[in-house]
């Protein structure tokens, strides 16, 4: 255990830390933070891990309350055959569990004390011996300053997070803010598809049966080239049906179905809602024979319509910068992959021999 001021820090095996749902709701009333962040994710996520993974619970505690938490899950990496590194990620686990992809990613802070937390955890972890490198997937860009103090960051990936702002559309028509050809592409699909409408998931039958329906679209566009769709494998499976019968009992999934005007199913899509954000997590569309038919230009279209007649603040596309996203978008933000690498010779040799390679690569 460190303290930082009043502030104690420990780490423990989470299989040892009694009561962390409780703890984490309680620090999730009091933090901002996504729902990557919430306990709907992290509580699912740990239940279905395999058991041979062993997550690691740091926590910062400010008068016996808990202010700071983060789960780091230890990992032996190893690259290029030499080059060997004792890992942690954070709600995350190196290995192929992690086709999830946690976004908005994050230390869990408590408002009231955001900053003195963080600092708290971060040397706590300086401290620890048992991590040469410290992966933080989908974070936001000012932690690669954050994290400057424990070592040498690397930036792996940046990634533009296109969303619509539906709070600043006021009362007017939200397709006539979009380009001309977009307002095109979905007025034509709409009138060929004969008025296409969704309808959600209201109960654990359907939703069980709209995530059918979505896995079979998803499934038979990434077999179709070559690939494993994300619910591929058991773990993934799980993990989703989990969150999807919780999630649509406690309203923080959403489950849409698209059919045309004659009850045509034409798509899926499975977004989670988190204080008025919606995040478009996965989707599964046919493939038509005619190209002017946009099944997800005009089911996005139609759930962001949804979203913001109930009142919902931003219609959050993720991270990937594809040509729908930019489409329908009027905002964006950014997310990052990082590692926090400890000065070693061995990690020396290979940043040099990287750096070697693209040089002579260029």
């Amino acid at each position: 255990m460190t303290k930082a001021g009043d502030m104690a820090v420990d780490l423990a095996p989470v299989r040892e830390c009694r009561n962390l749902a409780e703890a984490w709701r309680g620090l999730e009333a009091r933090a901002d933070c996504s729902f990557f962040q919430s306990w709907s994710w992290i509580g699912t996520w740990l239940a279905e891990l395999p058991k041979r993974i062993d997550p690691l619970c740091l926590r910062a505690r400010l008068a016996g309350e808990t202010v700071g938490l983060a789960l780091l899950t230890p990992y032996e990496a190893r690259r290029h055959g030499f080059v060997t590194a004792r890992q942690l990620h954070l709600h995350a686990t190196g290995g192929e569990e992690d086709r999830l992809t946690v976004e908005h990613n994050g230390f869990l802070v408590d408002r009231r004390c955001a900053a003195g937390a963080t600092t708290a955890l971060l040397r706590h972890l300086a401290g620890l011996d048992i991590w040469e490198e410290l992966a933080l997937p989908g974070v936001d860009p000012s932690m690669e300053t954050t994290m400057a103090a424990l070592g040498r960051v690397i930036l792996l990936q940046r990634s533009r997070c296109p969303h619509v702002d539906l709070s600043a559309l006021g009362s007017g028509n939200y397709l006539d803010g979009l380009g001309a050809n977009t307002r095109h592409q979905l007025r034509r699909a709409h009138r060929l598809y004969g008025g296409p409408e969704l309808d959600a998931a209201g109960d654990q039958e359907s939703a069980a049966a709209f995530l059918a329906g979505l896995e079979e679209l998803h499934d038979a566009r990434w077999r179709s080239a070559g690939k494993d769709g994300a619910f591929a494998g058991d773990f993934l499976k799980a993990f989703h049906r989990r969150l999807v019968m919780e999630g649509v009992a406690n309203d923080t999934v959403q489950l849409l179905r698209t059919r045309t005007g004659d009850g045509r199913t034409i798509g899926y899509l499975y977004n989670f809602l988190h204080r008025g954000r919606v995040y478009a997590y996965q989707s599964g569309f046919e493939t038509p024979a005619d190209n002017r038919l946009k099944p997800g230009l005009v089911s996005h279209h139609l759930a962001i319509e949804m979203n913001r007649a109930a009142g919902r603040a931003v219609y959050d596309f993720l991270a990937g910068d594809s040509r729908y996203k930019r489409s329908l978008a009027n905002s964006a933000s950014e997310l990052v992959w990082l590692v926090v690498q400890r000065p070693a010779g061995k990690f020396r040799i290979e940043n040099l021999a990287r750096a070697l390679k693209s040089l002579l690569r260029a």
